[in-house]
């Protein structure tokens, strides 16, 4: 695709170290997946040109910059200088880890405190590949999307499934068009407190205990 572009935005992804961030910016922007990534040191940077769909301009072409930030604790008093300028988010957790789940009320606040105007954010559980590993249920999944009204879809970078949609769907938010009909009825995302279970999803049992049913930031 040319360079050319209508809209250049800035997008974060955030979430706990080990979700799969690294790996679903680079399936998205490189094209590839592998086992052996590294630690994200501070932040990486990406950038890729998608078109879009939107009733209002028709046809747009998106210049996507992604921060892919550090998600250790080592890197949160530098995260918030590359929040900077951001006009979306997706935030990651783990569809096998319990843990990652309940700590994303602390990365919405994070990110609210340090981007200047209220942006879109978009909830994306990872790994959806790892079937008999799944630690959330969707009824917790949608629990939450409803308290902070959120959009929610599932992607496996290791697959690349739903990697190209959670960036395409952000992109429209960023542009201020609405998510497409046709991904919502096709199941591929689902609207704040609507995340339907389509089918039954074995959930194993997590190693840490489960202080509630849903994350708060006090049990942070």
């Amino acid at each position: 695709m040319s360079d050319e572009y209508d809209y250049l935005f800035k997008s974060i992804v955030v979430g706990d170290g080990g979700v799969g961030k690294t790996a679903l910016t680079l399936r998205f922007s490189k094209g590839f997946f592998t086992e052996d990534y590294k630690m994200t040191i501070g932040v990486d940077f990406h950038v890729k040109t998608i078109q879009i769909d939107t009733e209002e301009e028709g046809q747009i072409r998106v210049k996507l910059q992604i921060w892919d930030t550090g998600g250790q604790e080592r890197f949160s008093s530098i995260r918030p200088m590359y929040y900077r300028g951001a006009l979306g988010a997706l935030l990651i957790f783990d569809l096998t880890s319990y843990e990652s789940f309940q700590h994303l009320p602390q990365w919405i606040e994070e990110v609210r405190a340090n981007v200047k105007n209220e942006v879109p954010l978009l909830l994306v559980g990872n790994k959806s590949d790892l079937i008999e590993e799944r630690a959330v249920s969707l009824e917790e999944i949608n629990s939450f999307t409803d308290k902070f009204n959120l959009y929610y879809m599932e992607t496996s970078a290791k697959t690349g499934e739903g990697v190209g949609d959670c960036f395409y769907i952000l992109a429209c938010l960023m542009v201020g068009s609405d998510v497409p009909n046709k991904l919502i009825a096709e199941g591929v995302v689902s609207n704040p407190g609507d995340v339907v279970e389509s089918a039954e999803q074995p959930i194993s049992q997590p190693s840490i205990p489960q202080a509630s049913p849903e994350p708060t930031a006090s049990s942070i």
